[in-house]
């Protein structure tokens, strides 16, 4: 089986579709209350995207890269973009994690006071995708924790806290 999962499989990415779809709605709220995103929250995430997916080792689901039992691949995976790029090594990823959350964290906290919760999107629409654009390049080359899966619900759960950035005005 490919590591971590068959991404090539149609199956396989209805379920992940279906299982983000799911708890979308969770996501959205914990964003209009502008809760932190943090590790802990995405590996919960991640966790239930990839439920009744077939896994190359159950440790995938919520875990990061360099973790997991003596002898798994995920505490081994390495992982390169487009073959050329090595992303992080696996036993850097949680600290490089952990620097990425207060990062984050921090960005967001500035970001807030200009945005009021229920600001129309077109003013607030340019600083939040420039958050999430950072946040998801910080997560694709220095963190890169398990592949596409892990960065999708990343980007979901930045945009979602990000100051609301789902919200529908009404």
């Amino acid at each position: 089986m490919p590591f971590p999962w068959d991404e090539d499989d149609p199956q396989v990415r209805t379920r992940i579709h279906a299982n983000l779809a799911a708890f979308l709605p969770e996501i959205v709220a914990s964003g209009r209350r502008r809760d932190p995103a943090t590790i802990d929250l995405v590996k919960d995430w991640h966790q239930r995207m990839v439920d009744g997916v077939p896994l190359a080792e159950p440790e995938v689901a919520g875990g990061l890269r360099g973790s997991g039992p003596q002898g798994s691949r995920l505490r081994t995976h390495r992982v390169t973009v487009d073959g050329i790029l090595e992303a992080v090594p696996p036993g850097q990823v949680r600290s490089k994690m952990s620097i990425l959350e207060r990062r984050l964290r921090e960005k967001v906290a500035a970001l807030d006071p200009f945005i009021p919760a229920k600001a129309p999107p077109e003013q607030r629409e340019e600083q939040v995708l420039e958050l999430c654009g950072w946040a998801h390049g910080e997560l694709s080359s220095a963190a890169s924790v398990v592949r596409y899966g892990q960065l999708a619900v990343a980007d979901v759960a930045a945009v979602a806290s990000a100051a609301e950035a789902i919200d529908e005005v009404t």
